[in-house]
């Protein structure tokens, strides 16, 4: 019983054995045919750990030293090619603003005049410095010059967000990655008697009709911005702008001025307002309709403007 036992484990060993051989040899071949390594048919493996050992003392140290610099150079240039879009995002929208107080120049809103203004975040006026001062660095590395030198702090709040991988840090990544975080912005109203006033500090003391007009203004320069019809090569895009009981709380003269703007924005506006509030408006719009309700169903009928303002004018 117990020879039996012997000889049929042996015969388990001397499979399981031949296994491991058919599988070294296997290992050796494919090593040898994709390394052009040799052949080599002895049963042992004494060459091929001598080259195991070589590769890990070696070359093994070599290569990570290799793979740590291109890293250091893949991650430096993944924090200036950021740093260089940041700059060129933040400039745009900065430009986009100085084209809306372009046209905001020439306008004036019950004798008011209206200005986007924008400076740095103070959360974030590190990284705005260093972004901004970019500019600066002609052809040269930004990692290599002094640039790093003098903007080290934001620097690395920079590369430590970019380069993290922790989930609870994608909330402060996607803060930094998003140019709009970098400025705050405002409305600066000019007075006719040359006085001024940030609209964020007097918003709630105004009347209804003098906070309505920079809303109106910040809703366009919105639309606008929305529709890139601020880029130097607008896109095809929609340009429509709908506002229902639209100006009801501005005088006429804010009103003609608000519409102005809007379509020297390059909007197409369509207001949907009361019938009693319709006639102030009818000089400063294209063309009229009527919405007419009877039972369940509802009607569009064309009004011909000329005639309606002949109407109102003999009232």
């Amino acid at each position: 019983m117990i020879l039996q036992n012997a000889s049929r484990y042996e015969n388990d060993y001397q499979t399981a054995e031949q296994r491991s051989r058919d599988r070294l040899r296997e290992a050796k071949q494919a090593y040898s045919m994709r390394y052009d390594f040799g052949t080599d048919d002895t049963d042992d493996a004494t060459r091929y750990i001598t080259e195991r050992a070589k590769l890990i003392n070696s070359e093994l140290p070599n290569y990570e030293t290799q793979i740590a610099h291109q890293r250091g150079l893949a991650e430096q240039e993944l924090v200036e090619n950021f740093i260089h879009r940041l700059r060129e995002q933040i400039e745009d929208a900065r430009q986009q603003l100085a084209f809306l107080n372009g046209t905001l120049s020439n306008l004036r809103f019950g004798g008011e005049r209206f200005e986007f203004i924008n400076q740095p975040a103070p959360a974030l006026r590190q990284v705005f410095d260093m972004v901004m001062d970019s500019q600066q660095v002609m052809g040269d590395s930004l990692f290599d010059s002094d640039f790093r030198q003098k903007h080290q702090q934001g620097w690395d709040l920079l590369f430590e967000r970019l380069t993290s991988a922790h989930d609870d840090e994608n909330a402060e990544l996607r803060e930094l990655q998003d140019y709009r975080n970098y400025l705050q912005y405002d409305i600066r109203i000019h007075y006719p008697n040359g006085d001024r006033a940030l609209l964020s500090q007097i918003n709630a003391k105004k009347s209804g009709g003098e906070t309505t007009t920079p809303f109106y203004v910040a809703m366009a320069a919105s639309f606008a911005q929305a529709y890139r019809l601020n880029q130097a090569r607008p896109s095809d895009t929609i340009r429509l702008a709908l506002f229902d009981e639209a100006f009801g709380k501005m005088d006429t003269a804010r009103t003609a001025a608000a519409l102005h703007f809007m379509r020297e924005a390059g909007l197409q506006v369509l207001l949907a307002t009361p019938p009693d509030k319709s006639g102030s408006l009818l000089p400063y719009v294209d063309s009229v309709c009527t919405v007419v309700r009877k039972n369940n169903h509802s009607f569009v009928i064309d009004i011909d403007k000329s005639e309606m303002i002949e109407k109102l004018e003999s009232q």
